[in-house]
């Protein structure tokens, strides 16, 4: 059963300047995007600008517009202002394609096009979908704050990034170098939940920033934080969240699982605030009059 979570995004705006590259483009996406195509960085800021929120499916830059001005600049300022919106860098294979896509990396594209190679066909949806996937991830890591210290981020990053292989603790320790043990008393000392629980957190707030930008399926979701069917995406949702995928609301979906996360966080750390606080005072009182403890 399809269940819609708000209407889903309907435009990706394109600086690409070749005919034969937008007709491409526009052919992989048609009925489930409306393309518009722009040849100015000036226009396409505009065209964002004006786009009312959270209805922006992503975005496909050229390295630069029919003026010959980069787009790193602008694609830089992009991620940091608007980091809701996905960013595709559009390369074409030559002698400048290395330079090109460093360029592209360092301005902070979340995934790239190659002209001829990737968009055609489902490809170009398959990039859509992981550049969703990253900008995603991006703005967790952004929201969880300072809730991380530097020794648990890590294993936070590398989980939000490769949903694939976070299936096992010791595949997501052996990937970031460490033993298992060494993820959980990281954890332990953050007061965070187990890395085991960790990497269900990062898998539904991956689902959650997917259902933000108005994924058709729940199951659609599920294949693409690496689950097996819907029903397991609901079961995981409920256990973690307490949410359905139908209590998700466009644009704020991520913003639901995060505040759950934090919220399971907090409640975690109170007893701990609370030993903390009633020992020393045990400890301290007259061995007399110390009251029982059970």
């Amino acid at each position: 059963m399809r269940l819609r979570v708000g209407p889903p995004p309907s435009v990706v705006l394109a600086l690409v300047g070749g005919r034969a590259e937008r007709a491409r483009i526009e052919q992989a996406l048609r009925g489930t995007a409306e393309m518009r195509f722009f040849d100015r960085l000036a226009d396409l800021q505009g065209a964002l600008a004006a786009a009312p929120p959270h209805t922006l499916r992503a975005l496909i830059v050229d390295p630069a517009d029919v003026h010959e001005l980069p787009a790193a600049i602008v694609v830089r300022s992009l991620v940091s202002d608007l980091p809701h919106v996905p960013v595709i860098g559009y390369v074409r294979p030559g002698r400048q394609a290395s330079r090109v896509i460093l360029d592209l990396a360092g301005a902070g594209v979340h995934e790239l096009l190659i002209a001829g190679t990737d968009d055609v066909g489902i490809e170009v949806e398959r990039i859509v979908a992981s550049s969703q996937l990253l900008a995603t991830a991006d703005r967790a890591l952004r929201m969880l704050g300072g809730v991380l210290t530097d020794e648990v981020r890590p294993l936070f990053d590398f989980c939000l990034r490769y949903p694939e292989h976070t299936h096992r603790v010791s595949g997501v320790a052996a990937a970031l170098g460490v033993h298992r043990r060494t993820l959980v008393n990281a954890c332990a000392r953050a007061a965070l939940p187990s890395p085991m629980s960790v990497t269900g957190w990062c898998r539904m707030m991956l689902a959650g920033g997917l259902f933000g930008y108005g994924a058709n399926s729940v199951k659609e979701v599920a294949l693409a934080v690496d689950l097996n069917s819907a029903t397991s995406l609901r079961n995981m949702l409920r256990r973690y969240t307490g949410l359905r995928p139908n209590d998700l609301q466009r644009g704020r979906a991520l913003r639901q699982v995060v505040d759950a996360f934090l919220a399971a966080v907090h409640a975690r750390q109170k007893p701990a605030l609370v030993r903390a606080v009633v020992t020393p005072a045990l400890a301290s009182a007259d061995p007399q009059r110390r009251p029982v403890v059970r």
